[in-house]
């Protein structure tokens, strides 16, 4: 069974949209914060007694992602498709990681798994063919899916701005564990066969891309801080992630960018 991701009308505009709107969330919550705290605030030391200390902690992110999926498929294996098209879906990342205090800054080492997929069709004209005696246009639809689970690693920074706002940026290492594709034509054109004798050819369903290769996974974005109690630090992060790389040397150009929204939870030691 083949399950298409629906083009969005425009994936790029969005993508920008979630990250537009989760941007003004988090500053609209620092501007309600601080409004609370008043002058008290004011006077307090500038670094929470969360945030001044070793942490650990857990992310777990959503992201719209936009495909740059390989027009010609998966290299070595034959379809008919002049051009698969690019398409957007959502994927996920969970992540471990440590927040080590230094001067003005955090370093942040994480560890965690990835995954994003993507559904793609394309129903065009290949020619024609005789049916009943007819001539006809030989018309086929090429479905392309491509899945990609990673192991990530991480190192990033950590930087405060105002209030409870932190930016951040990182560059992950993403380490392919499952990357696996399916694909499929079918012959729309009634009483039409191709010369297998059906209406299917070039049929693949969960097979390895192989040939795997390591991605660079760079991002950027904001942080808003929510602390509990002494100890404990909550709250939403929004950034931006591209992967330049294609993660197969099967895949020739397989990449995406994401908009990536998220929370974390954090415990200082």
């Amino acid at each position: 069974m083949y399950i298409h991701v629906r083009r969005f009308s425009h994936p790029t505009s969005a993508i920008q949209g979630l990250i537009a709107f989760a941007l003004a969330s988090c500053l609209a919550m620092g501007s309600l914060q601080a409004q609370q705290q008043g002058d008290a605030r004011a006077e307090a030391d500038s670094s929470s007694p969360a945030e001044s200390k070793p942490a650990i902690g857990v992310t777990a992110s959503l992201a719209a992602v936009q495909h740059m999926v390989p027009p010609s498929g998966v290299a070595g294996v034959p379809n008919c498709c002049n051009s698969f098209g690019n398409e957007s879906s959502i994927g996920w990342d969970v992540a471990l990681r440590y927040a080590l205090p230094l001067s003005s800054l955090r370093l942040v080492v994480s560890a965690g798994v990835s995954h994003v997929g993507v559904s793609t069709e394309v129903t065009q004209e290949i020619g024609r063919v005789v049916v009943n005696g007819n001539v006809v246009p030989a018309v086929v639809t090429n479905q392309l899916t491509l899945n990609n689970t990673f192991a990530t690693i991480g190192l990033g920074v950590e930087v405060p701005v105002v209030s409870d706002l932190q930016v951040w940026a990182a560059v992950n290492t993403g380490i392919p564990l499952q990357q696996i594709f399916s694909q499929n034509e079918k012959l729309n054109t009634p009483g039409a066969q191709f010369e297998n004798g059906g209406s299917e050819r070039n049929v693949i369903r969960d097979a390895e891309v192989g040939e795997n290769s390591i991605m660079i996974l760079p991002s950027v974005g904001l942080r808003y801080s929510v602390r509990v109690g002494t100890d404990w630090v909550v709250g939403p992060h929004i950034g931006i992630q591209t992967s330049p790389l294609s993660s197969s040397k099967r895949l020739d150009s397989w990449t995406w960018l994401s908009g990536v929204f998220g929370v974390l939870i954090e415990r200082s030691l």
